[in-house]
């Protein structure tokens, strides 16, 4: 979120999206515009944003910097992330997709693919979580559209991270990717 919404600029999040977004706009002075996920109330559970909801939330705020939407959520229901890309870049915003409960997905054709080889522009994936890095260890992937600016999210990275980073951390993600593989 810091590099996507300076001082002021609206973002378009999935309402239930995790905690540190909405920390990332408090830091970035971003304006988070909430889109709600479908609610299943036989479940009682939340599932994923659709494409006509983003499309809604899109045109009711027509200056947004950014979409993000979570997917697949925590109960593992993958949304339909090409149809979401479609509708940021019609809207002329990047799709970030939180895929932190799918870093497996792309590496087995019984898994959905990965949310960039669906249009997305930047997806994260929380490598701890599922695919065997250690805690805190996670994953950005940004894609060659243009519409993340690279050089942005380095600046910010380097306002964030450590000056001496984990090489345990770092090693942990190699291994887990290996492993996938």
């Amino acid at each position: 979120c810091l590099a996507l919404a300076p001082l002021g600029a609206k973002i378009v999040a999935q309402r239930n999206s995790h905690a540190s977004v909405v920390d990332g706009l408090v830091l970035s002075g971003g304006i988070p515009h909430f889109v709600a996920p479908e609610y299943d109330g036989e479940l009682g559970i939340t599932h994923c944003v659709t494409p006509a909801a983003l499309q809604v939330a899109l045109a009711e705020a027509p200056d947004a910097r950014a979409a993000f939407i979570v997917s697949p959520t925590y109960y593992g229901m993958a949304a339909d992330i090409a149809g979401m890309a479609e509708v940021a870049h019609a809207a002329g915003v990047p799709l970030v997709v939180d895929q932190s409960w799918g870093p497996h997905f792309g590496f087995n054709e019984a898994l959905p693919p990965t949310a960039l080889s669906q249009g997305a522009d930047a997806m994260l994936t929380s490598t701890h979580k599922i695919a065997g890095s250690l805690t805190q260890s996670a994953m950005l992937h940004l894609s060659d559209t243009g519409r993340v600016d690279i050089g942005a999210v380095a600046r910010t990275l380097r306002l964030l991270r450590s000056t001496s980073p984990s090489a345990l951390l770092m090693a942990s993600l190699d291994a887990a990717r290996r492993q996938l593989a």
